[in-house]
Formats: structure tokens, C-alpha cells, sequence
């Protein structure tokens, strides 16, 4: 168990270093620069979220959307930056992928290493699977949206949490329920303790960059 937390924790901190060393960090941006990005990144997320919802969209045809919106974004984003703030947004960019890359590997060596800790069928770490999916893809909906307030928001949060641990019990025996809690308990502390070290940078955050 200590084996797996550990991976547990290695992976999930790789991810947050990621998502903080992206965008505009250490870039010394001014007021005006600042404000300009909140405008650009904040028409960029709601567009994005309206192709993801789109279900006349394929899968493929979101892929090609979203990323043409992130080029978009891109072009725009380079109107407001320095040449010297480009290029280390650039090198933070590349860092930031690099280590997404390093997150999705360490995912799937996670997902195998629960199922194996919690004695899972494949279909039990399928159906696993697509719920915890379908949380991250509401959850990231729910913050993203600037039309509610930050106790509605709490309060959707809280409720997806609900819905989403009543579907793990539907999937999961006495015993594995169990296990899987603990490993979840223990997960939440260590980046709760992880957030409290680091400095969150808003503005750029998640910024999708080209070469």
C-alpha cells in the first residue's frame, strides 16, 4: 500500500508542476499585459468548452477545433508579450508539455497499480475509469464557469463529488470500497500539502503553445 501511495503522489505532483510552471510565470508582466491575458484565456476557455459540448462534433473534428482555437490563442497572446516574455513563455511551454507527457504515462502505471492493489476485474477498472473521467471533465466545467458564484460553485462541487463516490460504491465491493477510500484519503492530503508550497500563477494558466 505504502508503494502505491507513493506512486500516487509522484504522479499527482508531476501534474501540478505542470499546470504552475505554464503560462506566464516569472514573465513580469504589467497591469495592462495582465488584463489583456485575463480577456484572451477567458474567451479561449468558454469557446473551448463550447466545442467539447458540441455533439454534432466528432471526436476528431473537436481535436482539429481545439487546437486551431489554441493556435488562435497563441497569435493573440504573442500581440501582448515583449520578445523576451515570447521566448521564456515559450521554453515554459515546452517544459509544461513535457511534463503532461510524463503525467499520462505515470496515469496509466497508476490505474494498473490500484487495479492490481484493489483486486480489480477489467471491467471494474473500466467502469473506475469512466467515472473518474466523467468527474474530471464536470469538475473542470464547473470551475471554468465565471457565471457562478463561489458558493454555487462549492455547492455543484460538492454534489459531483456525491454522485461521483455513490458510482464507486456501485462498482466496487465492501472491501475494495474500503481500500480505495483510504487510497483517496491519503492521495487529497499529500496535495493538499503540495498546494500549500507552491505559487499559482493565474493569468495564461493551461496555455496550450505550438513550436
Amino acid at each position: 500500500m505504502r508503494h502505491l501511495l507513493l506512486l500516487i503522489f509522484l504522479t499527482a505532483a508531476s501534474y501540478a508542476m505542470a499546470q504552475d510552471s505554464s503560462g506566464t510565470k516569472n514573465l513580469n508582466l504589467s497591469a495592462t499585459q495582465t488584463a489583456q491575458l485575463k480577456v484572451i484565456n477567458k474567451a479561449f476557455i468558454k469557446d473551448a468548452q463550447q466545442i467539447r459540448t458540441d455533439k454534432s462534433l466528432t471526436a476528431d473534428d473537436k481535436k482539429v477545433k481545439l487546437q486551431e482555437l489554441s493556435f488562435n490563442r497563441e497569435d493573440r497572446i504573442k500581440t501582448v508579450l515583449t520578445p523576451d516574455q515570447l521566448a521564456k513563455w515559450k521554453q515554459q511551454h515546452i517544459a509544461m508539455h513535457q511534463m503532461a507527457d510524463m503525467h499520462r504515462t505515470d496515469s496509466q502505471k497508476v490505474r494498473a497499480k490500484i487495479k492490481e492493489e484493489l483486486g480489480l476485474t477489467n471491467e471494474q477498472a473500466q467502469q473506475l475509469k469512466n467515472i473518474n473521467k466523467s468527474f474530471r471533465d464536470q469538475a473542470k466545467a464547473i470551475r471554468q464557469d465565471n457565471g457562478i458564484s463561489k458558493q454555487v460553485r462549492k455547492e455543484k462541487l460538492d454534489s459531483l463529488k456525491n454522485v461521483q463516490d455513490s458510482q464507486v460504491q456501485g462498482v466496487l465491493n465492501a472491501d475494495q470500497y474500503t481500500k480505495y477510500k483510504a487510497i483517496s484519503a491519503s492521495m487529497q492530503d499529500r496535495m493538499q500539502n503540495l498546494k500549500k508550497t507552491q505559487s499559482r500563477d493565474i493569468p495564461g494558466r493551461n496555455t496550450p503553445g505550438r513550436n
